[in-house]
């Protein structure tokens, strides 16, 4: 009775200072379902740390400006004001009075706020006492479902933080604290969700949640069940745990409380989203094994090697452009003067240009080495040889769309390092001197797609020798000498001013996504094309395991208590989970640049 007892009396709710008030009967917990939940804070600069203990230290109920909501670059979430230093009070009724002056303040901010966004007061009135505005904490829910919330990284200078109470239900709610002697320990775990066998437009609500297990052959995402179920409060044998730290501070009150805080590595996401998927855990908790009928390995070969770096060049250049938008206002627009800023924006884009042609030499030599492999008939069909075997009609169209994938004119005079009326425009262009090697003149562009992979193909040995970077130009514009083994073919896969060379890719539904999107949508039409052209593979060469989706991820926290030397009796606590969230990739186009400083 006393273990069972005791084991009941543990849970993990939301940080006390946001969602508690104390009373003349001591702490109350807001009777609202956040008010379970762990929550994330968001940070704007690089001392988070400090700004976050500072904030517990002096205005603990404050904690609630700093929840996550979702947030871009164009629209980014206001910044809650510094904490204020604090001051020692000379007696209990200046501190009063100096609290009611400070509670004034922030409802008029509040009020401000909630006008400032369009947000309707009256519907979050109804879970407050009469008379009571919202706080922070009520916009931030408010604004759940506006927009998903997606986490950036620190490199785009956002941290997170997860933040719960481990509480014991007794009379003041008083925190627990574990024991180290004893080998208990506080954590928490990233868990992923993906929609269910079969149910590929489910709600996200109704998805399933799956626990990251590290491996010695590779880390894997196991599912538990449904997002909901309770199964999925518990912990899965060897699942990845990240740690907690607890932080005390003094409430209203001046009571000691206690807070467990982590770090939320958002950097991680590469390798969270290209983990392997395995079927349904037993309820022994050993792997089950996945039925067969996944993706073959070329497939998978060709999303790794070919699709997921061709959409992240298209990323990389709608970040530039972003990133540029904000320096340069007209940054869509001619500017061919000779002011600073001109000047500027065009070393920028041959950075930008020089970087993405990079990269897509290396996609274009993989793209190539592909077909050669797996498809060798439209290989030779591209190579125009001969003595080829006939295509079937779906070989041909695909021979046929890559020939008509073509590289735009604007584009093309963009990336030249010489105007391109200068070689091909004027009548008697023949007789003038031939460019300088290595100049990446318009004579150097291959103008369609299957151009570009031959050409790949044929500088294999040189992309694979060469240890320096591409650089055409030096800071002043200056041509620069650049390394014979790069290849001497343009054909960039993306581009941050002018539009891609994407194949027209039928039966593709683009009506209603942004530029981005549809440039990557048609990228992995062309995938399928390709895809569906692949010979059947035997059933030892097929991979049972599913690739999970790694162009959308949806994730949540929960907050971890251990006791191991406690037995089977007490089993982890694991918390209910925060807000839904995404991980936003480093070149993200809604990502907040930071600002660079020389």
């Amino acid at each position: 009775m006393v273990a069972i007892r005791a084991r009941e009396t543990l849970r993990w709710l939301g940080p006390v200072p946001i969602w508690g008030r104390p009373t003349a009967a001591g702490l109350r917990i807001e009777d609202r379902p956040q008010a379970g939940q762990p929550a994330i804070l968001r940070f704007d600069h690089d001392e988070f740390m400090d700004e976050y203990l500072a904030t517990l230290n002096s205005e603990p109920e404050r904690l609630g400006e700093w929840l996550a909501q979702p947030e871009t670059w164009r629209a980014p979430m206001a910044a809650p004001r510094k904490a204020a230093r604090e001051v020692k009070e000379g007696s209990a009724v200046t501190f009063l009075m100096n609290k009611t002056r400070r509670l004034t303040e922030e409802l008029s901010i509040a009020r401000r706020t909630a006008r400032g966004r369009g947000i309707n007061l009256r519907p979050l009135k109804a879970g407050f006492k009469p008379g009571r505005e919202p706080d922070a904490a009520s916009l931030a829910v408010a604004d759940e479902a506006l927009l998903p919330l997606k986490l950036f990284q620190s490199t785009h200078k956002r941290h997170y933080l997860v933040t719960a109470s481990l509480i014991s239900n007794e009379a003041g709610l008083p925190d627990c604290e574990p024991d180290i002697r004893r080998r208990e320990q506080v954590g928490f775990v990233i868990r992923r969700l993906l929609p269910p066998p079969g149910g590929a437009d489910a709600a996200l609500k109704d998805w399933d949640e799956y626990a990251f297990v590290p491996g010695a052959r590779g880390d894997c995402w196991h599912r538990l069940g449904a997002h909901h179920a309770p199964c999925t409060r518990t912990l899965v044998a060897n699942e990845e745990t990240l740690p907690l730290f607890p932080v005390t501070f003094q409430n209203s009150c001046r009571g000691e409380r206690r807070l467990h805080t982590g770090v939320i590595p958002v950097s991680r996401r590469e390798a969270w989203m290209g983990a392997a998927i395995e079927g349904e855990l037993p309820a022994d908790g050993a792997v089950a094994a996945a039925p067969s009928g996944g993706s073959s390995l070329a497939s998978l070969l060709f999303q790794n090697n070919v699709v997921a770096p061709w959409r992240l060049l298209l990323e990389q250049a709608e970040f530039k452009k972003n990133a540029a938008a904000q320096v340069f206002p007209n940054f869509g627009s001619d500017a061919s003067d000779d002011s600073v800023t001109a000047a500027d924006r065009r070393r920028l884009l041959r950075t930008s240009r020089d970087e993405i042609q990079t990269g897509s030499w290396y996609v274009l030599l993989d793209f190539a080495k592909f077909l050669e492999k797996y498809l060798p008939d439209i290989w030779l069909a591209l190579a125009d040889v001969n003595q080829r075997p006939a295509l079937a009609d779906d070989e041909q169209a695909l021979v046929e769309l890559l020939r008509a994938t073509r590289l735009g004119r604007d584009l093309a005079s963009a990336i030249v390092t010489r105007p391109f009326w200068y070689w091909a425009g004027e009548p008697g262009w023949s007789v003038m001197p031939q460019p300088e090697p290595r100049r990446y003149s318009p004579l150097h562009v291959k103008w369609t797609l299957a151009e570009a992979l031959l050409a790949a193909r044929a500088a294999e040995a040189g992309l694979e020798a060469v240890e320096t970077m591409f650089t055409r130009y030096t800071d002043s514009g200056e041509l620069a000498a650049i390394d014979t083994q790069w290849p001497d073919f343009l054909f960039p896969l993306a581009d941050p001013e002018f539009s891609a060379p994407l194949p027209a890719v039928p039966d593709t539904e683009l009506a209603g996504l942004t530029a981005l999107e549809q440039a990557q949508t048609v990228v992995d039409g062309l995938a399928r094309l390709i895809e569906a052209l692949l010979p059947v593979e035997a059933e030892t060469a097929v991979d049972s395991v599913p690739a999970g989706d790694a162009r959308e991820g949806w994730f949540v926290v929960r907050c971890v208590y251990q006791r191991p030397s406690c037995g089977p009796l007490f089993p982890a606590l694991v918390s209910e989970p925060t807000q839904r969230f995404q991980l936003a990739p480093f070149f993200d186009p809604d990502a907040p640049a930071r600002p660079v400083r020389i």
